[in-house]
């Protein structure tokens, strides 16, 4: 007998195929944008070491892999929404993705951002919109983890894994 196909699978499909859809829209113009527009590439200057001119060069590789990130996404979406074990299994490990880098991103901004710098309780402008900075980071780092953790848990328990059966 057929377990009852549950809301949570098909609610979640549906909302990461319409994001990772518009997300497919939007790499798809990021990618034309770099490799279309001669501007975005003649203005990057590869020989100056600054980590932002580093990223800017590289952009064509980051937007590139994004893209593919986001089909990825995508597909596995569409495969979810069919009771693919296959596209559960790739969900679950596209989150624990999405999850460390979204530890790890605000770790490296914040670093880049306070290099040398101490954060010390003055009242200069700069050190209370670090520190406002750091804490609104700090709440998005938690609730986003805590949303990947609990869709991990969730696509992992043993009633969704018999509708994948």
């Amino acid at each position: 007998m057929q377990p009852k196909k549950s809301s949570f699978v098909n609610t979640l499909s549906w909302i990461l195929i319409i994001i990772s859809g518009f997300g497919l829209l939007i790499s798809l113009l990021q990618n034309l944008m770099f490799h279309l527009i001669p501007a975005f590439t003649e203005s990057m200057n590869p020989s100056d070491p600054d980590m932002l001119d580093k990223i800017f060069t590289n952009g064509k590789l980051i937007v590139g892999f994004f893209g593919l990130a986001i089909l990825y996404t995508f597909i596995s979406s569409i495969g979810l929404l069919k009771r693919k074990n296959w596209a559960r299994i790739s969900l679950i490990c596209l989150f624990v993705f999405w999850m460390l880098w979204t530890i790890i991103t605000p770790t490296i901004q914040w670093i880049y951002f306070f290099e040398g710098d101490s954060l010390s309780l003055s009242t200069e402008p700069k050190d209370i919109i670090g520190i406002i900075v750091t804490i609104f980071l700090a709440i998005i780092v938690v609730g986003l983890s805590f949303l990947f953790g609990w869709l991990i848990k969730k696509l992992s328990s043993k009633h969704i894994k018999a509708e994948f059966q």
